[in-house]
C-alpha cells in the first residue's frame, strides 16, 4: 500500500461528520422475534 501526498478535498472533521450521518441514516435490521415455519 502506498500513502499518497495529495491535498485532501475535504477536511477529516467533515469526513467523520458525514460518516456519522450516513451511519445514523442506514438501514436498521430488527431482530426477528417470531418463528415462521416456511422461512429460510
Amino acid at each position: 500500500m502506498y500513502e499518497g501526498t495529495h491535498e485532501p478535498i475535504i477536511t477529516k472533521k467533515l469526513f467523520d461528520r458525514c460518516q456519522e450521518v450516513m451511519r445514523q441514516r442506514g438501514k436498521h435490521k430488527e431482530k426477528q422475534t417470531k418463528k415462521f415455519v416456511l422461512r429460510t
